[in-house]
């Protein structure tokens, strides 16, 4: 039963890991639209630590876009 069980979350993981590389790909190709939303998200300290995370990921694939986040959410 535990052995399913992991078999089951690794799974899940790397089908995770194919999703964030197919997301990626259509960033990369113009397939994907990103759009400006405006909303209030409590818990901003995790949204800031979120926002490092991809700005590095994006970076090192050599992405030249801007991620930034503004003052007005975390008040």
């Amino acid at each position: 039963m535990v052995w399913a069980e992991s078999v089951q979350t690794s799974g899940q993981h790397l089908l995770a890991v194919i999703n964030d590389i197919l997301d990626f790909s259509k960033i990369e190709s113009g397939f994907m639209q990103l759009e400006s939303v405006d909303f209030i998200l409590i818990g901003c300290v995790l949204l800031m630590m979120l926002l490092s995370c991809f700005r590095n990921k994006l970076k090192a694939r050599g992405w030249s876009g801007q991620l930034s986040l503004s003052r007005r959410i975390c008040h």
